[in-house]
């Protein structure tokens, strides 16, 4: 696209777009393509950072913590976990 629609006197070097510049484009398509987007569960409010981090090892040993901030006290998991960790809140008294 570059290339074709480049200012005539620009066109006229070889090569008329920078390497460097095609290659950072190429960069930004990859990178953009890499990302996908998935429907999660976010958990906040939690009492304590101790319950927090209870709620957060067990996600994590269950491989389903997509992601955690302890300073907000937020963690996502995806949908399909949702329900077994929303059981094991209710189960474990020193999180209620």
């Amino acid at each position: 696209f570059l290339r074709h629609n480049a200012h005539p006197h620009v066109a006229q070097r070889v090569p008329a777009v920078p390497e460097t510049v095609s290659d950072q484009i190429r960069l930004w398509e990859a990178d953009m393509n890499r990302v996908q987007q998935d429907h999660v569960v976010m958990y906040e409010d939690f009492p304590s950072d101790s319950s927090f981090h209870i709620v957060e090892q067990k996600a994590k040993d269950q491989g389903v913590l997509l992601w955690s901030n302890l300073p907000s006290r937020r963690i996502a998991v995806p949908v399909s976990a949702h329900q077994g960790l929303r059981e094991f809140i209710k189960q474990n008294t020193r999180i209620k």
